[in-house]
């Protein structure tokens, strides 16, 4: 939760199942309420007609309560439509987590589909991405969260936006992308080395809750004895959540986090079950786990 990812959703066959306007908007019609009633949020899009990608900020909910919905009903008002039988989509999307400096660039890079794709020389000729809606050719629906999308990619301008999309850059993640074929590789590519790298934390015993309490408490200038402390002074009560949520990101049980903090185990779960999407923890998490000499985590 709190991070973005690019999540790209591939048709059988890379048949063009998405042909005209009114395609794209029967997707988006699923879509836009889907959105509203989750806690994940849409940055960006590009409704091709045989891929579909989306910038979104995660949620605390997991992606296929939500998406696989949307995919599903797509899929049949697609099948009643053609008179077909059988899936519409390869499995579910392929999700790219990006790192929180390339966000500008995956937007910039959604909004360049078609351009790469030799359907038209601007972003701004296409109605098949989220491009207009960005720079006020169109209104940008409520449930594209423009605002969010520019704070994430460190722009507070139109101008600043358009040359960061003008300027086409190679895949933030994936580097330079010539076909759909290649892009099809570099994700598959990407979601094994993801898998991997997951395996072999599972083998891994995570830190001790002690370690990491200690190291939050210094990222936060205050004393071991403060964190654990009785006080219910604010400072000392954002600390004890930080280390919990912190600590329970990098895998540490319940019963080890309390310990180190000086409350009870239920005390512990319900910070976690209250504590949010933890989207200000990254940078944070970033420096515990170098000092940890975990590097980072795969998503």
């Amino acid at each position: 939760p709190g991070v973005t990812y690019h999540l790209n959703s591939r048709f059988v066959a890379r048949e063009f199942f998405i042909s005209t306007d009114a395609d794209r908007r029967a997707y988006l019609d699923l879509l836009a309420p889907a959105v509203i009633r989750t806690r994940w949020r849409l940055l960006a899009y590009a409704v091709m007609s045989n891929h579909i990608h989306l910038a979104m900020v995660a949620g605390p909910e997991p992606l296929a309560t939500w998406l696989r919905q949307v995919h599903s009903t797509f899929a049949d008002t697609v099948n009643r439509s053609r008179e077909r039988i059988g899936a519409l989509f390869v499995r579910g999307p392929k999700a790219l987590l990006v790192p929180d400096d390339r966000v500008g660039r995956v937007l910039a890079y959604l909004h360049n589909n078609p351009v790469r794709a030799g359907l038209c020389p601007q972003p701004h000729d296409s109605t098949w991405t989220s491009h207009r809606g960005y720079v006020g050719l169109d209104d940008a629906p409520p449930w594209l969260d423009v605002g969010e999308g520019m704070r994430r990619a460190g722009l507070t301008d139109i101008d600043a936006f358009e040359a960061l999309v003008a300027a086409r850059h190679p895949h933030p993640v994936l580097g330079e992308v010539s076909s759909d074929q290649e892009l099809e590789r570099k994700v598959d590519a990407y979601e094994r080395a993801c898998i991997a790298a997951r395996r072999a934390r599972a083998t891994t015993p995570p830190p001790a809750a002690t370690t990491v309490v200690e190291l939050v408490a210094d990222e936060l200038g205050v004393t071991l004895a403060q964190l654990r402390s009785a006080r219910r002074g604010s400072h000392e009560v954002l600390a004890r959540q930080v280390a919990i949520a912190c600590g329970a990101r990098l895998g540490c049980a319940t019963r080890d986090l309390a310990a180190a903090v000086a409350l009870t185990p239920q005390a512990v779960t319900k910070v976690l079950r209250t504590a949010g999407d933890g989207a200000g923890l990254e940078p944070l998490l970033a420096r515990v786990e170098a000092a940890l000499g975990l590097g980072r985590r795969a998503a």
